[in-house]
């Protein structure tokens, strides 16, 4: 069930069947950042998946940071 806190930073369709989904919300009464792979129900509603990452809200500043790393790798690699 979705939390009443629940705060969709972003999404975007993985591929056909499957969405990306970045929520901050809370589990347990603690803040956390969920990225979970989102499918579509037969009920045509999107549920989340045992896909994904949930840490501690704690953790976004240094996984920010990975992540802008990475995407300089990348773009390293690119060239």
């Amino acid at each position: 069930m979705k939390s009443p806190t629940s705060i969709t930073v972003a999404e975007w369709p993985k591929n056909g069947k499957e969405t990306l989904r970045v929520q901050l919300t809370e589990y347990q009464g603690r803040p956390i950042i969920d990225l979970r792979v989102w499918y579509e129900g037969r009920d045509g509603e999107l549920r989340p998946s045992r896909s994904g990452l949930t840490c501690s809200t704690s953790h976004v500043e240094r996984l920010a940071d990975a992540l802008a790393e990475a995407l300089s790798q990348l773009k390293a690699a690119r060239r």
